[in-house]
């Protein structure tokens, strides 16, 4: 084998079309070349094939590691998901429980009719217990400890004040004030106190109001969401006529603060004689006629009225049961 020359394999095996070509150079060389396999050969297409597998294994790991990720994120959207549904239904639940009906408010805040519809309580006059003077200015120490204002009595209306004609008020009053829809309306009146009405719940009330000086009529609405154009709050100041009516729900409840303090001597019926005599535009006085109260026949008509009857909890409880 001295003469016999060598083909060299490699230290790894060939391809299959590597092997056949040096084995046909071989044969073409003659039976005296030997083929010797060293220790060393270039890397073959098996091991690029199998590093390509490998990088396809690794690339595979890693979209199954990202499918995993993708599945923990979906999962965690879905429990996020579960909380805010949870936390709707929550909410669903509290709004159920606090969405009493109208018959139990009027029970749960010891609510009485009211002489204009609906049903109140007066739950604070200034220097004595609400309810206790059914709707007239306090008496006694009230006055020397400074829960009584004087008011002008040029700038009150014609009937005569009480407390001895000096006129003396309570400096503040406050009442809730129900608007149901067994009653919706509110009828067109006149108070020389400036009131404050504030929603505290259930639907949308709209108040109407008349400038008797200018025989401007606007209207307000008192509800829950400002996005609509409601208002949370409306002062109507003394001396405006006002009435109003029921928008939407059952009923609407209202907080109401008089300053000076609220008293039957300071309130009357606006009459149909009154509006057409103040308000000029025609479809403003058809609007306003529907307001007009059945008992308003003359300016002092409330005059003739026995309000305090309105304050009597005998009263309250049996029309509460009844309505």
């Amino acid at each position: 084998m001295d003469k016999a020359k060598r083909i060299t394999f490699g230290r790894n095996r060939g391809s299959v079309a590597q092997v056949a070509a040096l084995l046909r150079r071989r044969k073409s060389l003659g039976s005296g070349v030997a083929m010797v396999i060293p220790s060393t050969l270039p890397e073959t297409a098996s091991r690029r094939n199998a590093s390509r597998m490998t990088e396809l294994r690794w690339n595979a790991s890693r979209v199954t590691v990202s499918r995993r990720n993708a599945g923990r994120v979906m999962a965690s959207r879905r429990n996020a998901g579960r909380v805010t549904a949870s936390r709707r239904n929550a909410g669903r639940v509290t709004a159920s429980r606090t969405a009493l009906t109208a018959a139990e408010l009027v029970r749960a805040l010891h609510l009485a009719p009211h002489p204009e519809g609906g049903f109140f309580r007066e739950i604070y006059r200034s220097g004595t217990a609400p309810m206790s003077t059914r709707g007239a200015t306090s008496d006694g120490d009230a006055a020397t400890s400074g829960h009584v204002v004087f008011v002008d009595q040029n700038k009150r209306n014609t009937r005569a004040a009480r407390g001895g004609n000096d006129g003396r008020r309570d400096a503040l009053t406050s009442i809730y004030y129900l608007q149901t829809r067994s009653q919706p309306t509110l009828p067109l009146a006149c108070n020389l106190s400036t009131h404050v009405h504030y929603w505290q719940g259930g639907g949308v009330f709209e108040y109407i109001t008349v400038d008797p000086q200018t025989g401007a009529v606007s209207k307000t609405t008192l509800g829950p969401d400002p996005t609509r154009g409601h208002s949370l709050q409306i002062s109507v100041e003394g001396g405006t006529w006002k009435c109003g009516r029921l928008l939407e729900g059952e009923y609407c409840l209202i907080g109401e603060a008089v300053a000076p303090g609220f008293d039957f001597c300071d309130f009357r019926w606006v009459t149909s004689g009154d509006v057409a005599r103040v308000v000029c535009d025609a479809t403003h006085r058809a609007t306003l006629s529907a307001y007009i109260h059945e008992d308003a026949t003359h300016e002092d008509a409330a005059k003739d009225a026995d309000f305090h009857c309105y304050y009597d909890d005998v009263v309250c409880t049996k029309n509460a049961i009844s309505r």
